[in-house]
């Protein structure tokens, strides 16, 4: 086997990774940027988005909930904040 064209082999898939890599992060900064209702749904959204990472999967999948008031204006005294839920994690090789 030809040296010069194993480097140059490579280095394309490292350029291949690299690309791959780079796409499954900004499809997980979308997946942060989301609202979820209760708490399963961002780990269904995190599964659903791993499925679709040839090369990469998530790690350390949190999910983190928070009160939040809806609408316009000060909150009135006595309404309860709506339960948000959103994700975080980490993407690593396969």
């Amino acid at each position: 086997m030809n040296p010069v064209k194993n480097l140059t082999s490579n280095n394309w898939k490292n350029k291949r990774l690299t690309k791959k890599y780079t796409q499954a992060q900004s499809q997980l900064r979308k997946l942060y940027q989301q609202e979820f209702a209760c708490a399963e749904d961002p780990f269904n959204a995190g599964k659903l988005l791993e499925s679709q990472l040839p090369f990469h999967q998530l790690a350390n999948i949190e999910v983190i909930e928070y009160g939040q008031h809806r609408g316009r204006g000060r909150p009135r005294k006595d309404s309860q904040p709506t339960l948000i839920s959103h994700i975080q994690a980490e993407i690593v090789p396969k």
